[in-house]
C-alpha cells in the first residue's frame, strides 16, 4: 500500500511493501522521486507520462504496469493500481493505492507463450519437414553430382564436367539458402525473450505465418491475400507472428479435407482510422453461436479431441489486449469464420540524420584474426576462408584464447562462438573485459540460434557484433576490412 500527498509530494510506504519489495523506512525517502528512480529505464517514460496524465484530467483512477528495482538488484514486475482524491476543483490532492508483484504471473504467461508455440510447430511439423525436406534433397543431391563431375578425372564426364560440376554447386547453395531462411523463421517464431515493443511492418510477422503454416494450407485450400498499404503498429514481431499463426491453424483445420478447389483461407489488411485491421477469413465449419462468446476462455475449444488444447486463442487475445489492440470474430455455421486483429498504429520513429558513410579502402594490411568455436566444422570453414588474406588462429575452447589475451597475444578480430562448454561466449567476454578491456570490443559473437533467455539478455546489453550461423562469408570478410581500416596492426604486447 502506498499514500501520496499530491501537493506535498510526500508519499507513506506500509510495512507490506517494504517486506515485499526489501526496503527498510530510511531506504524510503525522497517521496516521489524515490519511487520513479527504481522505475526500469525502458518503462519510467511511459509510467510517469500516463500518471500525470491521470492526475492532470478527470480520472479518478490510475493504473501502470511496469518493472521496479528491488532491494535485491533484481526487478520485479509490477501492477499498480491507485485511486485519486480530488478537490472541490477537481485538483487532485491525494492518491492511494497498490502495488502488486505479479512477476511469477508474467513469467508463467511467458512459458505458457513458449508452450503454446512449440503446440503449433508440433501441429505443423509434417509441413515443416516438407519445406526443409525439399531444398535438403536439392542440396544433397546436387552435391553428390557436382562430386562425381569433378572426380571423373578420366575425361568420362565429359568435356564440361567443371562447368557442369559448378552450376550443380550454384544450384546446391539455392537450397541451403532456402533450408537457412526455414529454420530463421521458426527461431523468430519460438525466441523465448521477453516481449519488446516497437513500430511493426505487419507484412513482417504476416509472412513469417504464411510461410510457416503454408504446407498446411495447401493440404485444405487456396490461400489468396489482398494487402493494402498499411502504416507500422506498435507491436512485438515475434508475438504477433504467434497470433497469426494460431489464426491461420485454426482456420485450416476448421475446413473439412477433401476439396481443396472449394475452399479457401484469405489474408487481408486495411487502415481502420488509428487502427490497421488484419483479417482471417476461411470457408470452414463456423462457430456455433451459443458459444462464439466463450472461445477466449482458457482451455475452451471447439475442436475435435487431439486438435487443440484451448490455450491457443486465450493467448492470442492476451498478446493483442497487452499491444492496445482487440480481436473480433464473425462466424456462421457451414459458412466461415473471420477473425479481425486490431492494433494502434505505432508512433511515428524520429529518424535520425544521414551520415555520410566513406567508401571503403581498396586493398588493406592482413588482419589478425582469433577464432573460437568447439565445432571443428564452423573453425575449419573460418580458417579456410579466412587465411588467404589474414593471418588466423582457430581455437576449440574459450579458455585457451583467454590464457593467450593474458600472455600478450593481440588481434584485430575474434570471433567467439556464444555457447560453448566449459566457458561460454558470455563468459569470455566478461573475463576480457575485465583483464584484457581492449580487446573487449573486438569480439564478435557467433551464434546457431539455441540461445537461452539469459543469452538473449546478453546480445541485447552489450555492443558487440553478433553474426547468425549461417552467415554469409563476404560479410565476414568485409566486416574484417571495416574493422582493420584506419587501425594500427596488431602485434603481441610486450611482457
Amino acid at each position: 500500500m502506498w499514500d501520496w500527498d499530491v501537493i506535498t509530494g510526500n508519499i507513506v510506504w506500509n510495512q507490506t511493501f517494504l517486506t515485499l519489495f526489501g526496503y527498510s523506512q530510511q531506504d524510503v525517502a525522497g517521496g516521489i522521486d524515490w519511487w520513479t528512480a527504481k522505475l526500469h529505464p525502458e518503462d519510467r517514460a511511459r509510467t510517469e507520462k500516463g500518471l500525470a496524465m491521470a492526475l492532470a484530467g478527470n480520472d479518478v483512477t490510475w493504473g501502470s504496469a511496469y518493472r521496479f528495482l528491488t532491494a535485491t538488484g533484481r526487478y520485479s514486475h509490477v501492477a499498480d493500481r491507485g485511486y485519486i482524491i480530488r478537490g472541490p476543483d477537481g485538483r487532485a490532492l491525494r492518491a492511494i493505492g497498490s502495488m502488486v508483484d505479479v512477476t511469477e504471473r508474467i513469467e508463467m504467461q511467458h512459458r505458457l507463450l513458449l508452450t503454446d508455440r512449440m503446440a503449433s510447430l508440433g501441429t505443423l511439423a509434417a509441413g515443416v519437414a516438407h519445406e526443409i525436406n525439399n531444398p535438403l534433397t536439392h542440396v544433397i543431391g546436387n552435391l553428390e553430382v557436382a562430386g562425381r563431375w569433378l572426380a571423373s578425372t578420366d575425361g568420362s564426364g565429359g568435356p564440361n564436367a567443371v562447368a557442369r560440376a559448378n552450376d550443380a554447386l550454384v544450384d546446391a547453395k539455392q537450397g541451403a539458402h532456402r533450408v537457412r531462411d526455414i529454420v530463421r523463421d521458426l527461431r523468430i517464431f519460438a525466441r523465448v525473450d521477453a516481449a519488446k515493443q516497437d513500430a511493426v511492418e505487419i507484412r513482417a510477422p504476416l509472412d513469417l505465418a504464411m510461410r510457416i503454416t503454408g504446407h498446411a494450407i495447401q493440404q485444405r485450400a487456396h490461400l489468396v491475400t489482398s494487402f493494402a498499404d498499411v502504416p507500422p503498429v506498435q507491436g512485438d514481431e515475434s508475438r504477433l507472428g504467434q497470433v497469426f499463426v494460431n489464426l491461420l491453424v485454426n482456420a485450416v483445420q476448421s475446413i473439412p479435407e477433401g476439396d481443396v478447389s472449394g475452399n479457401r483461407v484469405r489474408v487481408s489488411t486495411q487502415t481502420r482510422g488509428d487502427s490497421v485491421v488484419i483479417a482471417i477469413e476461411d470457408t470452414g465449419r463456423g462457430i456455433p453461436a451459443d458459444v462464439l462468446g466463450r472461445i477466449f476462455d482458457p482451455f475452451f475449444t471447439t475442436k475435435d479431441v487431439g486438435m487443440g488444447t484451448g490455450l491457443g486463442l486465450s493467448i492470442c487475445h492476451g498478446i493483442v489486449l497487452s499491444l492496445g489492440g482487440s480481436i473480433e470474430v464473425d462466424s456462421e455455421i457451414g459458412r466461415g469464420t473471420t477473425f479481425r486483429v486490431v492494433l494502434p498504429v505505432a508512433d511515428p520513429v524520429p529518424q535520425p540524420a544521414a551520415v555520410p558513410v566513406p567508401a571503403p579502402r581498396s586493398g588493406g594490411r592482413r588482419a589478425r584474426v582469433l577464432i573460437i568455436d568447439d565445432d571443428p566444422l564452423t573453425r575449419t570453414l573460418l580458417e579456410r576462408t579466412l587465411s588467404n588474406e589474414h593471418d588466423v588462429i582457430a581455437l576449440s575452447a574459450a579458455k585457451e584464447a583467454l590464457q593467450m589475451l593474458l600472455q600478450g597475444e593481440r588481434f584485430d578480430v575474434v570471433f567467439s562462438d556464444l555457447m560453448m562448454p566449459e566457458m561460454t561466449g558470455m563468459d569470455f567476454y566478461a573475463q576480457v573485459l575485465r583483464q584484457v578491456p581492449s580487446q573487449a570490443a573486438r569480439i564478435v559473437f557467433l551464434t546457431a540460434g539455441a540461445m537461452t533467455a539469459s543469452a538473449q539478455h546478453f546480445l541485447d546489453d552489450v555492443p558487440n557484433t553478433c553474426l547468425e550461423k549461417p552467415f554469409d562469408l563476404d560479410v565476414l570478410l568485409e566486416l574484417i576490412r571495416r574493422r582493420v581500416a584506419d587501425r594500427a596492426p596488431m602485434q603481441r604486447d610486450p611482457s
